[in-house]
Parts: structure tokens; C-alpha cells; sequence
């Protein structure tokens, strides 16, 4: 019979304590606003925007005479796709949330007002009126900004008419004359799209002159030039003018134009999301600067451990609820629980504690979160199970032994040898072992331990990688964006197919995995002239 020991929470701050399908509701260990602790805003002054300006516009000159932009009228408006995507290997549920809107109110100081006749946007006293769309990543920026994690993509097809790089770009306050990375793009229409705040040296290697498509990527979420930290400012003119600013977001406070929406597909105002669910070997830590910041993941556990639970919020809405499952490795409960929300923020986090099980059973755990109809999901591993990763993914695979120096080693098939830093692998000489997205999935059943002050060997893990289906876009099983681990699956990726989507995978073209686990009541259609490979 499987052991439950109570289940410890120290609350910080109280929710309503009130029954929610038959779970009780737990007060957050700690947690809180994002934005109350990391203000997200910019300012490009007076004086950098006329450079700007004359930048682009001598660029343009020079480019119109040599015929690679033809005259254009703004006739329509561009249908601008979504600026942001999650570099191939990251999956996370949700990845960045808005901060601030145009401000619709020229008056400042403390004036301000977006287009949906909101206060989501700012002004500074220097006469300063925030005039593009902040999108800041979430959760955990700065480490998304070092991984390359967040992709800043061409929102309409165009021509490159600007670019500036060579900037500084991990500012967490405003600075006196610093400039911005960024890249300026010129659509059909004449309009132009600003993309900025980017990461140093993550440019595209296009040259001005050069054309994008749709989608084609840009650069890197940085914090270059007057920032408080990594998001993409978002700035649309109709023509280069630049006397007409655009709001692509129409609504009935937009006073540039109105009702008249530049976006192809219109996000709401409001967008609840469960961003990511995490596990953790200590509090996680949010903070304005680099230095601070501290996601503190951990996967993998012995009994008896400390076990912290994060859960990551867009849109936090006042009177909704986030219900919480861990499960053991047979897929029964361990614990449940609800939050009860009762605060509106733009983004937030929270996060538990719970104390393993002193003989919890060995094998592959999950956590689980439910909030607005979608699902969140980590899975971590308890004693010396394999540890579940996904492909082009960071993974850590953490020492259940303390001490003073630590040498980690790899079992490739025979026997164990020391490995060092290399582009597969990080902090070799830490109590955490970093695999870095390079690692191929060959890698798969590789064994790893730490070798403990010279003295004592820690617990092996094993490595193999798994992806889930999702179905979260349509059934193609060929779509990265219908798999956990946003890849299709190779000859050396476990497949796992549950009942509990909407879409079932159909196979339209040969593919391959290394195993398939599917679920009771749920399908997977190889349809006729195709076949999938089962390498084991």
C-alpha cells in the first residue's frame, strides 16, 4: 500500500479556504505579481527617435534609387501574424504575456489610457508617451534571453530598411544614451514595423535591403537600450513619414485607428493562461536584474526530499481557480489541491512545497496543473528512475549527495568516465549537471552519476526521451505544435498517446519513432500508402 505522509504547506498569504471538488484549497507557499516586481517599460527620447528617423529614411533614399522598394500607398491595413515564437525544442504552454499597451492619452504625466479604454500602458514626466506594444517573456526571462529561447519574427513579409546592433542588452534600468538592438521593417503598404529591445549579436544576417517572409526570424528578446528588461517593443507607422503612429489593436479607446484591427487574428485583452508548470529544488526566484533571477529546477529526487511545485500565470483572473494533481508513477494521486485566485494580475507565479514520501515509490512522477481548461504538466523522477526529457530541451539531472567538489560521469556503454564542460555539457563540477539542447537523442539511456568529494558516488540516472501527444493543434502527427516537447518525434523518442485530447494523431507520411505507449480508448491512424517505423 502506497505511503501518503501529510502534505506540508506554510502560507504566506491566505486564499479563500473553501472545498473545490472535494480538494482542498492550499495556500501558495509564496509567489505573488510579476509585474510588482519587474516594471516592464521603456523610452526612446526625443533624440534617438529623430536618429531613428533619419536613419531609415537615408537607408530608404538609398534603396529606393537602387529599385529594391518600390513607391507604395497605404491603402489597407497589414494583417500582422503574432512577432514572437519558441525557438524548435522549447515547449512551454505559454511564453510571454503584454505589459503595456500604446498609450491612447498624450497628456502626461499619469495619463494614460489603451485602446480598450484600459490603464494597461504607461507615460514618463519627460513628456514620454509609450507608443508600441511591450511583450515581455515569461516565465523566467532572463534565462529564456540566455538560451535563445524566444524567437522575434517578422509579423508581415517586407523589406529590412534598418538595422542597429553592437548594444548592450541586459539592462534592468533606464540608462543615460544607450541605444537599442533592433531591427526596421518595411511592408508592401509602406508601413513599417519597429522591432526592438533585441539581443546582442542575435540579429538575422539579412543586410538592409534584404526581404523577410512571414514568420522569418529576426532576432532574440533582449533588453538593449532604455529598458527594464528583455520584451520586444512593437512600433508601427502607416508610411515613413513616421508622423502616423498605428495601434494594431482595435478598439474603442484607439484614437490612431480606431475600430480597425492590424492584427490577423486579434488576441482579446485578456488571455488567461497556465504558462508553464515547473518542479524545483528551492523557491524560484523573480527579480528585475540577471544577477537575481533564479528558476532553481530540479527533475529528478530521492525519498523523502523536499519537493517544490511552481505554477506560472498569464492573466491571472479575479474568481477563477487552478486545480493541482501530483501523480505517482502508476498514474493513481498522490495529492490534490486548489488555488483560488482573487486578484487580477498580468502575470504571476506561486509555489508549494511537499515533502516525498520516506519510501515513494521509484519511477517517473508528474505535476499537473488545470486552469481555464487547459493543462500544464512537469514530470520528474524519484530515486534512481530514468529521467524523462524531451529533445533540444535543457536538462538537469541533479546529485542527492552534498559536499565540497564534484566530478560528474557519463556511462556511454562502457563504463563510466569523467566528462568536462563542452557544448553537450554544462557545469561538470557542480551538484547539478546541465544537458544542453545539443545533446542528440543517441544519447538515450546514457547513464550518469557524481563522484562526491573523491569519496562517494551519488545515485545513477538514466537518460530517455519522450514526447507526449497533445493534439493541441490539429492530428497531424507531422506538426511539432500538436507534440509536448514541440518536435516530432525520431528513432530515438518514446511516443506516449492518452485518451484525454481532443485530436488523435493520424500519420500522413512515413515517420518514426523508438516505442509507442497508447492509452485505452485513444487511436493512432497510419493512413493508407504510409507506415510508421518502430525502431524497438
Amino acid at each position: 500500500m502506497k505511503n501518503k505522509l501529510p502534505f506540508f504547506i506554510f502560507a504566506l498569504f491566505s486564499f479563500a479556504e473553501i472545498a473545490f471538488s472535494q480538494a482542498p484549497v492550499l495556500s501558495p507557499a509564496g509567489g505573488g505579481s510579476y509585474r510588482d516586481v519587474i516594471k516592464i517599460i521603456d523610452e526612446i527620447s526625443p533624440k534617438q527617435r529623430s536618429a531613428i528617423i533619419n536613419m531609415l529614411r537615408s537607408n530608404e533614399a538609398i534603396l529606393r534609387s537602387a529599385n529594391k522598394i518600390a513607391t507604395q500607398a497605404n491603402t489597407t491595413a497589414t494583417a500582422f501574424e503574432w512577432p514572437l515564437k519558441q525557438a524548435l525544442g522549447y515547449n512551454d504552454n505559454g511564453f510571454y504575456g503584454i505589459s503595456n499597451y500604446v498609450d491612447e492619452d498624450p497628456t502626461f504625466p499619469n495619463n494614460v489610457l489603451d485602446y480598450n479604454c484600459g490603464k494597461r500602458s504607461y507615460d514618463q514626466s519627460s513628456g514620454y508617451n509609450h507608443q508600441g506594444t511591450d511583450i515581455f517573456t515569461w516565465p523566467f526571462f532572463w534565462e529564456k534571453m540566455a538560451t535563445n529561447a524566444v524567437e522575434i519574427i517578422a509579423a508581415a513579409p517586407g523589406t529590412i530598411i534598418g538595422k542597429s546592433d553592437g548594444n548592450f542588452d541586459q539592462n534592468c534600468a533606464f540608462c543615460t544614451n544607450c541605444d537599442w538592438n533592433a531591427v526596421y521593417v518595411m511592408q508592401a503598404d509602406g508601413s513599417v514595423c519597429w522591432y526592438g529591445h533585441m539581443k546582442l549579436g542575435s540579429l538575422t544576417a539579412k543586410a538592409v535591403g534584404e526581404t523577410v517572409a512571414v514568420g522569418e526570424y529576426l532576432g532574440i528578446v533582449g533588453s538593449s537600450g532604455n529598458s527594464t528588461g528583455p520584451h520586444l517593443h512593437f512600433e508601427v507607422y502607416t508610411n515613413s513619414t513616421y508622423s502616423q503612429l498605428v495601434d494594431p489593436w482595435a478598439g474603442d479607446c484607439n484614437n490612431h485607428n480606431g475600430q480597425t484591427s492590424w492584427w490577423a487574428n486579434q488576441q482579446p485583452y485578456y488571455v488567461p493562461t497556465i504558462s508553464k508548470v515547473m518542479t524545483h529544488g528551492a523557491p524560484p526566484v523573480h527579480t528585475d536584474c540577471n544577477t537575481g533571477e533564479a528558476s532553481n529546477i530540479k527533475m529528478n529526487y530521492a525519498s523523502g526530499d523536499t519537493l517544490y511545485v511552481g505554477s506560472y500565470y498569464r492573466d491571472q483572473m479575479n474568481g477563477e481557480q487552478a486545480t493541482h494533481r501530483i501523480y505517482y508513477p502508476d498514474n493513481t494521486v498522490w495529492q490534490t489541491w486548489v488555488s483560488v485566485f482573487n486578484i487580477y494580475y498580468s502575470a504571476s507565479w506561486w509555489w508549494y512545497y511537499l515533502i516525498l514520501p520516506a519510501t515513494a515509490p521509484t519511477g517517473t512522477w508528474k505535476y499537473e496543473v488545470t486552469y481555464n481548461g487547459k493543462k500544464s504538466t512537469a514530470y520528474f523522477t524519484v530515486n534512481n528512475a530514468p529521467l524523462v526529457t524531451c529533445p533540444l530541451n535543457y536538462t538537469f539531472i541533479t546529485s542527492n549527495l552534498k559536499g565540497t567538489t564534484y566530478q560528474w560521469q557519463v556511462d556511454t556503454g562502457s563504463g563510466f568516465t569523467d566528462i568536462t564542460d563542452n557544448i553537450y555539457y554544462k557545469t561538470t563540477n557542480s551538484s547539478q549537471l546541465q544537458l544542453t539542447p545539443a545533446v542528440p537523442t543517441s544519447f538515450y539511456g546514457y547513464q550518469y552519476r557524481c563522484l562526491v568529494d573523491a569519496a562517494s558516488y551519488s545515485n545513477i540516472i538514466a537518460i530517455k526521451f519522450t514526447s507526449n501527444w497533445t493534439g493541441g493543434k490539429n492530428t497531424a502527427w507531422e506538426d511539432p505544435f500538436n507534440w509536448s516537447c514541440g518536435n516530432v518525434p525520431d528513432s530515438n523518442t518514446d511516443v506516449v498517446i492518452k485518451n484525454d485530447v481532443i485530436n488523435f494523431p493520424e500519420i500522413n507520411s512515413d515517420a518514426v519513432c523508438r516505442s509507442t505507449s497508447v492509452s485505452p480508448a485513444a487511436t493512432l491512424t497510419v493512413n493508407t500508402g504510409f507506415k510508421l517505423t518502430v525502431t524497438h
